[in-house]
This record gives C-alpha cells, sequence and structure tokens, in this order.
C-alpha cells in the first residue's frame, strides 16, 4: 500500500498540487470505501479506516463524498458495536475546520453529527464562534453562509432543549423554566436568522444557489421542522414572558410541577396541597387543575378498589367527573400554559382521563346506572377525542383496547 502511495505521488509529481491533493485524497477515500464494502470490519479496520478518512480530507477538506463517507462510517461503525466512532468523526471533523474555518460543507456535517447526539455544549459552543464570526469586524467569511450555519445550528438545538424541557415536568420546575427560556432564546435565533436569510435573498437571489448542497438542503430541513409547531412556539413565548413578568405565574409552575412528582409518588395529599396552592397564586391555573381532576380519579379508583374508603371513593370519581368535563370546556377557550405541553397532548390527556373516571363509575356501579346509555356515549365521545389528538396516548390506548374486547 504504502508503494502504491509513493507511486500515485510521484505520478502526479509534475502536474498542479490541486491535482496532487485530490489524488491523495482519492486514494485514502478509496481504502474507507473497502473497509464499509466489508459486512462486518474488526474494530482495528474501523481505527484505520478512520485514520484513512481524516486524511482523505487533510487533502481534500470541502470533499462532499469524503464528508458522506465519514457520515457513513460512522453509521458502520455503530452497527458493529464500535464505541468510538461518533467521538472519532467529531474530531476529524473539527479538525477540517480549524484548517479551514470557511468550510460549510464540514459545518454541515459537524451540526448535523452533534444534533443526531444531542450534544447541546458542543452546539453552543459552535454558534458562540460563528456567532463571533458575524460579529467581528474582521469577519472576511461569506455572510450568507454564515447566517445559513448559524440557522441549522440553533435549529438542530431546539428539539434536544424541548425535549429535555418536556421530562422536567413531573420532577424539575427549576429546569422546566431554564429550558423554556432557553427555548425561547435559540429557536427566536433561529427566526430571526430564517428572516435575514430571507432578506438577503430578495435582495439577490443567486445567493442561495451558491451554497453548498449539504448546507443548504439540512437548514431547510431543520427549519422546515420548525415552522411547523410554530403555534405551540409562540404559546411558549407567552409563558416565558409571564414567568418573567408575573411572580405569581412562576409560583404557580413552580408549585404545578412539585405536584406531580408528589402525584407520581401517589402522595396524593400532597399533590392535590400544591395544585391548590398554585390556582390560589394564579387564579384559573388550568394545567393544576385539569392535575387536580388526576388525583381525584387515582385517590378514589384506589379507595374503590382496595375497599379502604368506598363512599369517599366514589365521590372523588364523581367529582372528577364533573370537574374534567369543565377543564375541556375551559380548555378549548384557554389552552394550556405550562411549557412544552402542547394543546393538543392537553386536551388529549384530559379526555383520557375522562374516559377512564366514566369507566371506573360504570364499573363500581355494577349496573346499577339509570343512564348507563348516557354514560357510554360520553366515554366514546372522549375517548374518541384522546385518540383523534393524541394517538400515542398510553391510556387512551389501553381504554380502547378493552371497549374493543369487552365493550362498556
Amino acid at each position: 500500500m504504502k508503494k502504491m502511495l509513493v507511486i500515485t505521488l510521484i505520478a502526479v509529481s509534475l502536474t498542479g498540487c490541486a491535482m496532487v491533493k485530490e489524488k491523495v485524497s482519492g486514494y485514502y477515500l478509496s481504502r474507507v470505501l473497502k473497509t464499509l464494502a466489508l459486512q462486518n470490519p474488526s474494530q482495528a479496520e474501523l481505527e484505520t479506516a478512520y485514520s484513512d478518512i481524516g486524511k482523505s480530507l487533510d487533502y481534500r477538506p470541502a470533499s462532499r463524498r469524503s464528508l458522506e463517507t465519514l457520515e457513513e462510517l460512522t453509521e458502520k461503525a455503530n452497527k458493529a458495536g464500535f464505541a468510538r466512532g461518533f467521538d472519532l468523526e467529531i474530531a476529524i471533523l473539527k479538525r477540517v475546520l480549524r484548517g479551514s474555518p470557511s468550510n460549510w460543507p464540514a459545518y454541515s456535517s459537524v451540526i448535523n453529527a452533534l444534533s443526531v447526539r444531542g450534544d447541546l455544549y458542543s452546539l453552543n459552543a459552535l454558534a458562540a464562534r460563528l456567532e463571533a464570526d458575524t460579529s467581528s469586524k474582521d469577519n472576511h467569511r461569506q455572510p450568507y453562509e454564515t447566517a445559513m450555519a448559524l440557522a441549522l445550528c440553533y435549529a438542530s438545538m431546539a428539539p434536544w432543549v424541548e425535549s429535555e424541557g418536556y421530562l422536567s415536568l413531573n420532577k424539575a420546575p427549576d429546569t422546566l423554566m431554564e429550558k423554556a427560556r432557553e427555548y425561547a432564546r435559540v429557536r427566536r435565533r433561529a427566526e430571526e436568522l430564517q428572516g435575514a436569510l430571507a432578506k438577503m435573498d430578495a435582495a439577490d437571489p443567486s445567493l442561495k444557489s451558491k451554497v453548498s448542497e449539504t448546507l443548504r438542503s439540512s437548514a431547510e430541513v431543520a427549519l422546515g421542522d420548525l415552522a411547523r409547531s410554530g403555534d405551540e412556539a409562540r404559546r411558549l413565548y407567552a409563558s416565558v414572558a409571564k414567568m418573567d413578568a408575573e411572580p405569581a405565574f412562576g409560583k404557580a409552575l413552580n408549585l404545578t410541577v412539585q405536584g406531580n412528582a408528589a402525584l407520581i409518588k401517589k402522595d396524593y395529599s400532597l399533590a392535590r396541597a400544591l395544585y391548590q396552592s398554585a390556582m390560589q397564586n394564579y387564579a384559573g391555573f388550568i394545567d393544576a387543575r385539569k392535575q387536580l381532576v388526576e388525583v381525584d380519579f387515582q385517590e378514589g379508583a384506589g379507595m374503590v378498589m382496595t375497599g379502604a374508603g368506598v363512599k369517599a371513593g366514589k365521590l372523588l370519581l364523581y367529582r372528577a367527573y364533573e370537574e374534567s368535563d369543565a377543564v375541556i370546556e375551559d380548555a378549548l377557550e384557554r389552552p394550556s400554559l405550562m411549557p412544552f405541553m402542547t394543546g393538543d397532548k392537553f386536551l388529549a390527556d384530559t379526555y383520557s382521563i375522562r374516559a377512564a373516571v366514566i369507566a371506573a363509575v360504570n364499573a363500581i356501579e355494577k349496573g346499577r346506572l339509570k343512564n348507563k346509555a348516557k354514560l357510554e356515549k360520553e366515554f366514546k365521545a372522549a375517548l374518541d377525542e384522546a385518540v383523534r389528538l393524541n394517538p400515542q396516548g398510553k391510556l387512551a390506548r389501553d381504554l380502547l383496547e378493552r371497549y374493543s374486547k369487552e365493550g362498556f
């Protein structure tokens, strides 16, 4: 192999430097492609392949084929159980960018790779570097490409911040509010950059055609994904504004999340107290009100099933029945204010709880209901709405499966 490389170098030594680099890059790329063709490459072969693709990019940093092959190599490495693949890919891409700071295809590759892993720390660092370039007086990079790379970076961060915020809904109020502010920051910046790109397009329509296809397509996909949740984003922006302007609202959010944590532990007394306190801090806080229905349902059903307090349990279930209808009616006019709780999911959860409450009431009355036909109609209507709004909702799916097999 070494002799082949020497021969290649000698053969092109009298030609231009660019051709030499292209030939050498192609030589290393061909070695990687052979490894990719193997069904089960060894760990050593994968290590060598990463070294080779790194050398290929050293000679041709903007080679689209080499960048795509690096991505394919990491996919192959992951399937083969090679744990270091992702880290090696990122290290190679960062090295490429250090050597060619205006390598936009490489920017696209590194942002996409970091996004797959959800590496928010590195994405933020990369965004800060690009932001510094845009504000520097000595910046000679293309402003259009810089804006597009930044837009891709922020748009790639937003879903991961949203995911972290959603996971904190039932356990960490401080994290929830931190992630809500962070989501608003990165998403708004992505939207600002999208607007700036549109203005540059209007001034010079040829700019977009000059951008690397990899960067352009990645940015368009990421920004397009964000655009589909525009209504939910505006609702979150409003919640963040309330958090910052109305301390009582922030307190209500905090208490509601604490209540969620207590409810998960089935500490019904504490959960109820926290939700009630949230509503006292912010009158009509519908998220806490809906969770009170959940408390009544869970506690009431448990009391009846265990026989620990059948009469009291029935009272809780009937209260949940009445209140769930009121919450749904209210929610259709005033959506949830909880960050990262979409309007559809909030309504779907409430419809699911209502259907579950009706099913529980029907079960405990054991044929004594005079209005069973009416309740079944309400049950089916609530269940249909829950499934329509959130087809993946577990409670609704379980209720639907049971109803399909056993009826009401």
